[in-house]
């Protein structure tokens, strides 16, 4: 399994108690990995039979497309904005280029568990991109499930709704199989 933008490694954590064997978790931040892996503890698991890397994403992915390196599951939840290395990158700039290379790195018959937080991004747009960077990149890649946030994780009132705008649908989830 490779965890992209792991953060605090919930996704790492449950892939390796759902029986990964070996999970990499990737994230810019030094603490937040340490807190990942204070996470494998926690949960009883060895944070030893795992990797983690303080790594740009597009620095890490990039030598991993070149090594071409595959792997069976490919979690990739990169946030809105974040900076690392002195650059400030938006998912609207690189959302192209990472679901290419998450698509580089999923093995065939694996998975790409793509997941966005923005309003600005639509599930039709997501699933445009995943199918064009598999065309470019000659791979087959199919949606299994489209997932957002469960009613009972973000209540919504009516009232707010209309007038604002619902922002329960900031949340886009899609399983990818790539082969």
């Amino acid at each position: 399994v490779l965890n992209l933008f792991a953060h605090t490694c919930a996704f790492s954590v449950h892939a390796a108690l759902g029986g990964a064997t070996r999970v990499t978790s990737i994230d810019s931040s030094k603490k937040a990995l340490r807190r990942g892996r204070e996470n494998m503890e926690a949960s009883g698991l060895d944070p030893n039979r795992h990797r983690w890397f303080p790594d740009d994403v597009h620095t890490h992915l990039e030598r991993a497309v070149r090594r071409g390196d595959r792997y069976g599951l490919v979690i990739l939840d990169p946030p809105v904005l974040g900076r690392a290395r002195n650059k400030t990158r938006t998912l609207a700039e690189e959302l192209d280029r990472l679901v290419a290379q998450g698509l580089a790195v999923t093995a065939d018959g694996g998975t790409l568990l793509l997941s966005v937080h923005a309003l600005d991004v639509s599930v039709r747009a997501l699933r445009a991109v995943v199918a064009n960077e598999a065309r470019v990149l000659g791979r087959r890649a199919v949606v299994h499930e489209e997932l957002g946030l469960p009613a009972w994780d973000h209540p919504t009132r009516a009232e707010r709704d209309a007038a604002e705008g619902d922002r329960g649908h900031y949340l886009k989830t899609l399983i990818v199989g790539v082969g």
